[in-house]
């Protein structure tokens, strides 16, 4: 979540929580009716002088703790969706609560995520593929040959397969690398080989295959 819409979000609610409170200290003191000898009522504010001086504080207080909740659900219209421009400041506050919860819903997922994507593979050493990942497959057709490769992706892997192609001689005609979310790589290679086919192939996977598990 950004941090200043974060700040935003929270300042709002924290602000609306003691709104109650702060209007209630606002409301200036009650007057009482004191009837004079004379028979005349005059009202008379508690507190004497010093009443008024409070009151005027307690007024400009309120009169400014309005103004900054009303720039508060200004920006809060600009940063919560799915808000009309006149919406009624109750549902403001609703949508905006709902909204901080998505928000952090959203948050735990991804952290979620990114702590499976982190979490080391403990049934896999560093350097080594298990043969269970590994696998080699031929078809020819022809006079072509295509390998189909599955190995755990690693760096320098695919330079080392190819190598092991040249050495035993195949032509390699074409050849394609994928990977997947789970770092598999898939890999197809369509060579042309010379000389008798069965043993070129069979030593062809061979060294592959040793490629894969070193």
């Amino acid at each position: 979540m950004d941090e200043d819409v974060s700040t935003i979000l929270m300042d709002f609610i924290n602000n609306c929580k003691g709104s109650s409170a702060s209007t209630a200290a606002a409301m200036p003191p009650p007057s009482v009716v004191d009837a004079t000898p004379s028979g005349s009522k005059a009202c008379k504010a508690y507190g004497g002088g010093g009443g008024d001086k409070r009151e005027g504080k307690e007024v400009q207080m309120e009169r400014t703790r309005r103004e900054k909740m009303t720039e508060y659900y200004s920006s809060i219209q600009s940063i919560v969706p799915n808000l009309f421009p006149k919406a009624p400041r109750a549902k403001i506050v609703e949508e905006t609560i709902n909204y901080i919860r998505q928000l952090e819903g959203e948050i735990k997922s991804l952290e979620s995520q990114k702590n499976k994507r982190t979490k080391p593979n403990n049934n896999i050493q560093a350097g080594a593929v298990p043969s269970s990942s590994s696998s080699v497959n031929m078809a020819m057709s022809g006079e072509s040959v295509f390998f189909g490769i599955r190995a755990m992706s690693r760096p320098g892997l695919v330079v080392r397969v190819m190598h092991a192609f040249e050495m035993c001689g195949a032509d390699v005609l074409a050849a394609t690398v994928a990977c997947d979310e789970r770092k598999t790589m898939m890999m197809t290679v369509t060579v042309r080989v010379v000389g008798e086919e069965g043993m070129v192939l069979q030593r062809l996977k061979s060294e592959v295959l040793r490629v894969l598990s070193s």
